[in-house]
């Protein structure tokens, strides 16, 4: 999906945080990717966004794993050389989604592999984005875990395609792969 191609009106959203850990008052928001999706689980617009962050504040925030994860994705870089600030990101991420919520009502549905985890960080250092959505997540590990437990030929087939760049984005469209794929092959006769 080319960026912003075209506009269509929408409720739900993949969306995904990449961070310096796992407790949000602990750690640093370090990037924002979202995929506007339609009800045939068809992206019409997507984003992502990488907030600045500086060298220092990276070496002290993450442990040995993130600071690996990180340069390999190359999103240490590319949070050093952002100059957007948190409060522009959360801007910006609005503005996004503001631009692809259907008019008559609230955004509804928070979709990923992590929807609770995410949510945390964005109520954490974005709670104006995450005061979009209802209460209400799809979170597709729960579908992978029926899978192991009832269709393992599926989760391994999931597995099998899981790139781990830990880039919001990308991240974003491996979680839509795997959405539908668990509804194409679970959910529709």
């Amino acid at each position: 999906m080319g960026k912003g191609n075209y506009k269509m009106n929408v409720d739900k959203f993949i969306i995904d945080v990449e961070t310096t850990g796992i407790i949000p008052q602990d750690g640093k928001l370090l990037s924002v990717g979202i995929i506007a999706i339609d009800d045939q689980l068809n992206a019409v617009d997507d984003f992502e966004i990488n907030i600045h962050a500086d060298a220092e504040s990276l070496e002290l925030l993450c442990d040995k794993y993130v600071k690996q994860m990180l340069h390999k994705s190359g999103l240490w870089n590319s949070c050093i050389k952002s100059e957007i600030t948190l409060e522009e990101a959360e801007l910006k991420v609005l503005e996004f989604l503001q631009a692809n919520i259907k008019k008559t009502k609230k955004l509804s549905l928070l979709i990923n592999n992590t929807p609770a985890f995410d949510m945390e960080w964005l109520k954490c250092y974005m709670p104006k984005v995450a005061a979009l959505f209802g209460y209400r997540m799809l979170n597709i590990s729960t579908l992978n875990i029926l899978a192991r437990e009832f269709r393992p030929e599926l989760a391994a087939r999931v597995r099998s395609n899981k790139t781990y760049t830990h880039l919001a984005l990308d991240d974003c469209y491996e979680s839509l792969g795997e959405l539908r794929l668990y509804v194409d092959k679970i959910f529709k006769k």
